[in-house]
């Protein structure tokens, strides 16, 4: 397609203190499409990384040896958004994969919601438009398990979903319409990261 370029965001050795690995390019928007993680060590080691805000992991174990891969993925990033990395020891590698693509703000086709929840249900901003969701990521911070994590549109989605410490539950390539006389609402018995991604539907 012209004016996009798939391009390798982060790779491959990730610094042991917190460091902006990547930043969209002026003028550009970035689509991140896979992640991958390895551990190049017998020992077990930690990451964080953020997403232009949307928290994949913080100080999350990866066991020795060991490979995640995340694919499906549809994280967009504005011009000077970041990718910000960090690991516990030197053997961490991080393949981080995406397209960049012209920016024009009145063609912006997506919009990313980065909230903190309440034990409230909390409704996304109206639209005057239908939308695509297309993924929701939700992650916990903290040590303590979540007991409880729901997300309505506006009738059950995630019903309850308990999380355990640092677990991040991805939910990628939703492609559900949500209509615009229609809210998107979640809630968490504890305070949790959430990122929710829409797309303009194009008729």
């Amino acid at each position: 397609m012209k004016n996009e370029q798939i391009k390798q965001l982060v790779y491959p050795l990730i610094s042991t203190t917190s460091n902006i690995s990547y930043t969209v390019p002026t003028g550009k928007y970035t689509v991140v499409k896979s992640i991958i993680i390895s551990n190049g060590s017998s020992a077990d080691l930690t990451y964080s990384l953020n997403i232009g805000g949307t928290y994949i992991a913080s100080n999350r174990t990866l066991k020795g040896k060991g490979t995640l891969i995340i694919d499906d993925l549809c994280i967009p990033l504005l011009p000077a958004q970041t990718i910000v990395t960090q690991a516990s020891t030197g053997s961490c590698v991080m393949y981080i994969s995406g397209v960049e693509k012209d920016y024009i703000k009145s063609n912006y086709p997506y919009t990313t919601i980065n909230a903190v929840t309440t034990t409230s249900l909390t409704a996304i901003p109206g639209r005057t438009s239908d939308m695509m969701i297309k993924s929701i990521i939700i992650h916990n911070v903290s040590t303590n398990t979540v007991a409880e994590v729901t997300v309505l549109m506006p009738w059950t989605f995630i019903p309850q979903k308990s999380l355990n410490p640092k677990e991040t539950l991805i939910i990628p390539n939703i492609n559900a319409l949500l209509p615009s006389i229609y809210d998107l609402s979640y809630r968490a018995t504890n305070n949790v990261y959430v990122t929710i991604i829409l797309e303009k539907v194009v008729q």
